[in-house]
């Protein structure tokens, strides 16, 4: 989806290096933040969090020890909660949203070198 937003915004805007080149116009913006939200989904997708798929990574190399941990968190949703919000304070999530910026701006470059 990421993809497609890009190259819809280069169709419309034209040349577009980095996220801070999008005009500021409404429908720029839409899709600017339509990439960017589509990225910071999908890295954060890939933590290491049991009802995440970055999980299912984990298990491929940890194994039966994984499903302990897997089994404890899923029947302790409060403790989810409180997983995410320790997450949110610590920076990781601003973490996600920080490489999620730079992904678009490789995206934006690559795309860009096509023609």
């Amino acid at each position: 989806m990421a993809i497609f937003g890009i190259v819809f915004l280069k169709l419309y805007s034209g040349n577009l290096i980095s996220f801070a080149d999008v005009s500021y116009s409404l429908f720029t913006q839409f899709w600017a933040q339509f990439v960017f939200l589509n990225v910071a989904l999908a890295l954060f997708n890939l933590l290491p969090i049991p009802p995440l798929d970055g999980w299912k990574f984990v298990k491929l190399f940890v194994g039966n020890a994984a499903l302990k941990a897997e089994y404890i968190l899923a029947s302790n949703p409060l403790l989810m909660i409180v997983i995410f919000v320790i997450l949110g304070q610590s920076g990781l999530l601003g973490f996600v949203g920080e490489r999620s910026q730079i992904v678009v701006n490789k995206l934006m470059r690559f795309i860009n070198l096509m023609r």
